[in-house]
């Protein structure tokens, strides 16, 4: 057989073979959460380089799609999406959905203007009462729908919370005096009040210390999916090698570059 013949036969091979050899493709769902995860052109955030760089260790190419909170919850429980992140670990085990090992997140905090008389001592409610959101009855606190915070402040029902779509309309709704609180990440926060909203804001308000706590990160995947298993250790086993070899604090250190801020 001449060459150009021998040429012709291992193209039309490796072309019916290249399928066998592509990456794997796994469709995840999330929500603009600066600097976490971010909807812009370039630069998409830390968590999200995480998730990719993880999956690709492992051989699978992510297919992600941002879409409002409570939509991609939905999508999730839809069987829409294979999984979604980065959310909090649950109160309780949840139904349709399995969690990946957990990843760098950040503290969790109140905050509240400067200017007002409002009062919150969480170290002194913690030794008070056994919910010690209870301290909060008084005020209205602002959240995000659908956010999961902690669990006794998500089970304090008798707050009167103030639900907004995202955590720049609730930094908003604080600095326009429409509450006396919100719960926030503090990184978000941060982010949100030195890259994003009008200089005025950042002069107005302030996070009281201490943290309420110190929130890990992880991806939740869809129980109903027939490759759950395969995806969620796919993805636990991608995370563990990154982090091993250097490949996290990369990301982490290239995120400090275009954010100015630091992961702890």
């Amino acid at each position: 057989m001449k060459i150009k013949q021998w040429l012709i036969v291992i193209s039309v091979c490796l072309w019916w073979m290249s399928p066998l050899f592509a990456a794997q493709k796994v469709t995840l769902v999330t929500a603009d959460w600066e600097p976490y995860v971010q909807d812009e052109e370039g630069y998409r955030g830390y968590v999200y380089e995480i998730v990719r760089a993880a999956f690709k260790q492992a051989g699978y190419q992510s297919v992600i799609e941002f879409l409002p909170w409570q939509q991609a919850l939905q999508a999730i429980e839809q069987g829409q999406a294979d999984a979604i992140f980065p959310k909090y670990l649950p109160i309780e085990p949840e139904a349709h959905l399995m969690y990946s090992q957990s990843f760098a997140g950040g503290p969790i905090v109140i905050y509240k203007r400067k200017d007002s008389s409002a009062t919150f001592d969480y170290v002194k409610a913690v030794t008070q009462q056994d919910n010690p959101f209870t301290a909060l009855q008084a005020y209205t606190i602002g959240v995000v729908e659908g956010y999961r915070y902690l669990p006794a402040f998500d089970q304090a029902t008798q707050l009167t919370k103030r639900k907004v779509k995202d955590d720049r309309d609730n930094l908003h709704q604080l600095f326009q005096g429409q509450v006396d609180f919100i719960v926030i990440d503090q990184h978000t926060a941060i982010y949100l009040l030195e890259n994003v909203l009008p200089e005025d804001y950042a002069q107005q308000l302030e996070f009281i210390l201490p943290a309420l706590a110190y929130q890990q990160l992880h991806i939740a995947f869809n129980k109903n999916n027939p490759q759950t298993k395969a995806l969620l250790e796919a993805f636990n086993k991608g995370l563990t090698i990154i982090q091993q070899n250097g490949v996290l604090d990369q990301i982490i250190d290239r995120d400090a570059q275009f954010t100015g801020g630091q992961v702890v």
